[in-house]
């Protein structure tokens, strides 16, 4: 398909582990091993850019480079060819260059909006092929109908003469026997093995939140009973504090946290004082540490807080719970809340070529998913404690 003079779009399905990027190595060194070419490799982030760049270093003999620098991800062959590295993350970075091949590696991962609202293919790589551009290759495995999918279809459609498409499941590949088929489908979630193993592009959207939508049911805050919370802290970063409380029927409400470090002190501890949950669950990452110590100092009944720390495997934990619980419908978030209704149907999962999940928001932030899963966790981990919680309160109070 690449060799065929008439494919100019090319978009590759393929699975996870299939060996998607040795391919577009393959290619990288065969596009420089030709005259005048100008290549460009666009990555998720900087990470994958300095990784890649530095395995194709290691494979090309260097009676073949040029020149080459390490900290620009750059190459030269000898045949004058160059290749250079780039990240999504700063697409503004390419506006006005000029390449003859573009390979756009995990593309449906790729941060489309920029920070000044302009898209990331449309309105800037795009551009870059139209005077010399004889090659494009989309390749990731499937994310939701997005930029990605259209171009998929594309591919498909005799609408387009220029663009091909193909797609590859891990049955395809051949690289793995039907024993270990069978392990990856039972350690991994169903959406997740149907999205990045059997490349599916799911109807029900990209989210690891299945049926997320359906929970948004609140046309007023309400509160049943008792109540837990889960706090995600950030300090004056990009990332908002979010304090998430839920009662006993499932009822959600996020409060967002701003100001200084003292000003979220403070709010978070009237808000608590006010709800005397059961149990608060705060995140000691980063600065969560001092943050945990100062709103303790400032909360009347502090025996409820209780130290939070994100691992990778109690992430993996707390938000397959929370995808449990609502994929059950038992929790219950307003119907006005978009900020919560956009992070729930951001937020994916992906699989690391260590086979380990890998959960985040797609172009989003996750602090409101973040906080309602430590907020989830803090209600399961105490539920078994209201009784005692409620006698002591009560007894105290007859004191």
């Amino acid at each position: 398909m690449v060799h065929d003079d008439k494919n100019k779009y090319i978009t590759v399905v393929f699975s996870r582990q299939s060996g998607k990027t040795i391919l577009m190595q393959c290619l990288c060194i065969e596009w420089l091993l030709e005259k005048g070419n100008s290549i460009a490799y666009i990555c998720r982030n900087f990470i994958l850019a300095k990784k890649l760049y530095r395995e194709l270093i290691k494979i090309l003999p260097k009676k073949l480079i040029k020149t080459s620098n390490g900290s620009d991800f750059f190459i030269e062959s000898i045949y004058g060819s160059t290749l250079n590295f780039y990240s999504s993350e700063q697409g503004n970075s390419l506006r006005g260059q000029t390449f003859t091949h573009m390979i756009c590696d995990e593309f449906a991962f790729h941060k489309q909006i920029q920070t000044d609202g302009t898209e990331l293919w449309n309105d800037i790589l795009s551009p870059t092929l139209k005077a010399r551009g004889k090659k494009c290759i989309f390749v990731s495995t499937p994310l939701g109908k997005d930029i990605f999918y259209e171009m998929y279809q594309r591919g498909l459609s005799d609408d387009f003469p220029n663009y091909a498409s193909i797609l590859r499941t891990i049955y395809d590949d051949g690289f793995v026997t039907p024993q270990q088929l069978e392990e990856i489908r039972q350690s991994v979630p169903e959406p997740t093995f149907r999205r990045e193993y059997m490349c599916e592009w799911m109807d029900d959207g990209i989210s690891f939140f299945q049926g997320f939508s359906d929970c948004f049911v609140l046309r007023s805050e309400q509160v049943k009973g008792r109540c837990w919370c889960g706090i995600d802290c950030s300090g004056n970063g990009s990332d908002a504090t979010i304090l998430t409380r839920i009662d006993e029927a499932g009822n959600v409400k996020v409060f967002q946290i701003d100001g200084t470090l003292d000003m979220k002190y403070r709010q978070i501890a009237q808000l608590l004082n006010n709800f005397n949950p059961i149990a608060t669950f705060i995140e000691i990452n980063g600065l969560g540490a001092p943050m945990f110590n100062e709103i303790r100092k400032l909360v009347k009944n502090s025996h409820t807080l209780h130290e939070w720390t994100t691992t990778n495997a109690s992430k993996e934990e707390i938000i397959s719970n929370l995808a449990v619980a609502i994929a059950k419908h038992e929790l219950h978030f307003l119907q006005d809340d978009e900020l919560t209704y956009n992070e729930l149907a951001n937020f994916v999962v992906s699989i690391s070529k260590s086979n380990k999940l890998i959960f985040q928001g797609k172009g989003t932030h996750d602090d409101r998913v973040m906080a309602t899963a430590i907020a989830l966790e803090a209600k399961r981990k105490n539920q078994l404690t209201t009784n005692y919680s409620f006698i002591r309160q009560r007894t105290t109070a007859l004191r």
